[in-house]
């Protein structure tokens, strides 16, 4: 319980961190929300005020996209009935996964998809094919096995990123993509191993 409420939600706010420093227009209109939406930057803030913020809530949602929650394929099994999909018949006791990084880097679901793009889930985010963007965002799984930590994890995400990013400004220091880039799966991703993190300079501070 400890590791699934840790690993996953840090990665998630490395990730999200990483992509708004290195995108400085990105970051000018998030700042702009958090700005207007908290006249004071040392101010307490509330996650569920925070989750009403329509750019904030779209940069955490395309940063968890590209840090894929595991990367492992997490099976299931129906133990006693076959299962039917389509024309296919799937014996009873036979693993059925998926992998997360597959369906968050379908080209067809999700144009550039190696793009940390947040206007993609911004006014009821659709694909193509016109459903909702959101059926396809697995980062969590889905149905009564999807994770129990969910509300747990945005909570800290909004609360980290928003107080973070209201308060200070940063540049990243002897880092670039490479240390944030799925280079091993250990059911976790993992980027490079002698990769030191994200590591940024704080070059002003908001009072």
């Amino acid at each position: 319980m400890i590791g699934a409420g840790l690993e996953t939600t840090a990665w998630a706010l490395t990730t999200t961190s990483f992509h708004l420093i290195s995108n400085p227009p990105i970051l000018a209109k998030l700042r702009s929300e958090l700005e207007a939406a908290i006249p004071e930057a040392t101010a307490q803030l509330d996650s569920l005020f925070l989750e009403k913020l329509p750019y904030l809530s779209a940069c955490i949602q395309e940063g968890i996209r590209l840090s894929y929650g595991v990367s492992s394929r997490n099976p299931r099994i129906s133990p006693d009935k076959p299962t039917k999909y389509r024309d296919f018949v799937i014996p009873a006791g036979t693993p059925v996964s998926m992998t997360i990084i597959d369906v968050h880097h379908d080209e067809r679901i999700y144009p550039n998809s190696r793009s940390f793009i947040p206007e993609r889930w911004l006014e009821n985010p659709k694909t193509e094919y016109g459903t909702s963007l959101n059926r396809y965002f697995v980062a969590f799984g889905k149905g009564a096995r999807s994770c129990l930590g969910i509300n747990l994890a945005h909570g800290e995400l909004f609360l980290a990123i928003a107080s973070v990013f209201r308060r200070f400004t940063f540049e990243l220091y002897e880092t670039d993509f490479s240390d944030i880039k799925l280079k091993h799966d250990f059911f976790l991703p993992s980027p490079k191993l002698d990769s030191e993190g994200l590591r940024v300079k704080v070059t002003s501070v908001a009072e």
